[in-house]
């Protein structure tokens, strides 16, 4: 039986909203033995990269491309940071943001998923580029978002000018809401880690859930 294809996808000028349903896995540059998903990228629009990375025993990972900063998320399984003569080991819920031009390799220790996000990183005049740096996500203290207790967020990157990205874990209760619709120059990408919800962008209100990835250009 023939089947029409289908999807909650929806790609605009400035946002986009990119589901499950319609997710191409192929080979991801500079890692060997690896499959995953584009999910944002330069050619929609976006000044950055985001994507899941599906590890297996074999997988690898090398150095990002010149100038460019990363930031790997642990969704599943277990990694590993090798650089220099040292290694560091990642279980899930923990992250690492790695500075531009830093030799490191990604190794798999359990195999699972990792989200990427790279982006050429833009130096503060007089300020120097920070130090790797790695966190856990259970070990945030997650502050209500404009006060609002049934909507909270955990600050996973230090809040210093010397880092040019931020990178948040939101969560919202049954109900709760952001408190405005926020319209200026910073660009999003952001991942559904559980449940489900109604995200807008511009004037349209789309349906969303665990899996689904979302762009919002500036000033969306």
């Amino acid at each position: 039986m023939n089947h029409i294809a289908t999807t909650r996808s929806v790609v605009t000028r400035n946002h986009a909203l990119v589901t499950p349903d319609s997710f191409v896995v192929s080979v991801l540059a500079g890692w060997k033995q690896t499959q995953g998903v584009m999910l944002i990228a330069p050619q929609m629009g976006a000044g950055f990269c985001q994507y899941l990375a599906h590890l297996t025993k074999d997988s690898r990972g090398g150095s990002a491309a010149p100038g460019v900063e990363r930031f790997v998320y642990v969704l599943e399984g277990q990694i590993s940071i090798h650089h220099a003569m040292s290694e560091r080991e990642l279980d899930a819920g923990e992250y690492v943001w790695i500075p531009p031009d830093f030799e490191h390799e990604i190794a798999v220790i359990e195999p699972g998923e990792v989200l990427v996000i790279e982006k050429k990183y833009q130096r503060r005049r007089g300020r120097q580029t920070p130090k790797m740096f790695i966190g856990n996500e259970s070990e945030i203290e997650a502050k209500a978002y404009r006060g609002d207790l049934d909507a909270n967020i955990k600050t996973l990157l230090p809040v210093d000018s010397p880092f040019d990205m931020a990178v948040n874990i939101s969560t919202f209760m049954p109900g709760a809401n952001m408190s405005l619709a926020e319209v200026h120059m910073m660009e999003h990408g952001m991942l559904m880690l559980d449940g489900h919800g109604i995200c807008r962008m511009d004037e349209h209100w789309y349906p969303v859930q665990s899996g689904d990835a979302m762009w919002v250009g500036p000033y969306c």
